[in-house]
């Protein structure tokens, strides 16, 4: 991992090189914060499958995917807020965290590839 003054600087420079010089970048990444300054559309891949995709800015105020969600809530947010502001609302009852979903994706991946054999 780079330094976070480089970070932001490399940064920068791709979104002025895509400004100036009307270029798009693949900008593969875990993190969503960074992908929403760089990107105007993100895709969010699990298991080497799309699973959402969205306007960058759409994408992060409503994620609708279970991984989108566990992605989210792992950016900082200031004031300390680690929590995205879909967390916050009123969650149904029969919802489920995203971090279980993910692990049921998991184990039911495990479970497929095991069955292929």
């Amino acid at each position: 991992m780079l330094d976070v003054s480089i970070r932001v600087g490399i940064l920068n420079l791709m979104k002025a090189l895509k400004q100036e010089r009307n270029i798009g970048f693949l900008y593969i990444t875990h993190d969503l914060a960074s992908a929403r300054y760089i990107a105007d559309r993100t895709l969010v891949l699990y298991a080497g499958q799309v699973v959402e995709e969205a306007s960058s800015v759409e994408l992060m105020r409503e994620p609708l995917h279970p991984y989108t969600r566990l992605l989210l809530s792992a950016v900082p947010r200031p004031g300390g807020n680690i929590l995205s502001p879909w967390r916050q609302r009123a969650v149904p009852r029969t919802s489920v965290s995203p971090a279980l979903a993910v692990h049921s994706l998991l184990a039911a991946r495990t479970r497929f590839s095991a069955a292929e054999r």
